[in-house]
């Protein structure tokens, strides 16, 4: 399977989405004895990464039935996160595909200043 080199997400609670990181991985859905199991993706920090709690709203996940890799940014966050992702099935070799580095950097955005005047 295949990982977006490095997704980049703008600020403001945006989400991202990837179509279909399988790609690199044929035999998962494509061989016969391979069809009927189950396959799960695992996406976790790939070290102590302080800042990734206030970054996401919802954290990296992919869809074991699309591929699709997505996650929801916080409001006005920005900096990156690096995660390992694996992908596993249930067979009888409880076959994983290899851990790749998957790096998230979210781009800051020049807000424009507001203010108030009080009565």
């Amino acid at each position: 399977f295949d990982c977006p080199p490095h997704p980049t997400g703008c600020p403001d609670g945006g989400g991202f989405l990837a179509p279909s990181v399988l790609s690199g991985a044929p035999s998962v859905r494509d061989t016969s004895d391979e069809r009927g199991q189950q396959i799960t993706f695992r996406v976790v920090p790939a070290h102590n990464n302080t800042q990734m709690g206030g970054l996401f709203a919802r954290a990296p996940s992919v869809d074991a039935s699309t591929g699709d890799l997505s996650f929801c940014l916080s409001p006005d966050a920005n900096g990156e996160a690096s995660f390992n992702v694996s992908l596993s099935d249930d067979g009888p070799g409880g076959g994983v595909y290899g851990v790749l580095a998957l790096d998230i950097v979210v781009l800051p955005v020049n807000q424009q200043p507001s203010f108030s005047v009080c009565p």
